[in-house]
């Protein structure tokens, strides 16, 4: 049998690792909205960022940084993986665990 690309596992990883990676547009950035039934404002308070900082993401007047398009990707593959509520929960437990971490 021969194998092409597109059988190889290691392929798949690497896609999957440069879409994790990549930049997020404003389009992407509000259909991640959309799907996670979060407003900008929710948003802001997860990434802790302002309120008007995730607006500009959303309209495209900034550019959503790589470190945020990275963690709405994983959080948007959490919700996949395990429903809304889990996710955002799995998500918020996380970031205070990192938080008590900083306090410490």
């Amino acid at each position: 049998m021969i194998r092409t690309d597109a059988d190889n596992p290691h392929t798949a990883a690497r896609t999957q690792l440069e879409l994790l990676f990549a930049p997020m547009s404003a389009e992407q950035f509000r259909r991640v909205m959309i799907a996670l039934t979060i407003p900008s404002g929710g948003i802001a308070r997860l990434v802790g960022v302002n309120t008007r900082t995730a607006r500009r993401w959303a309209s495209g007047a900034s550019e959503v940084p790589n470190p945020v398009a990275r963690l709405l990707r994983i959080l948007m593959s959490e919700y996949h993986a395990v429903g809304h509520d889990a996710a955002v929960d799995v998500f918020c437990a996380a970031a205070e665990q990192e938080m008590v971490g900083t306090i410490e």
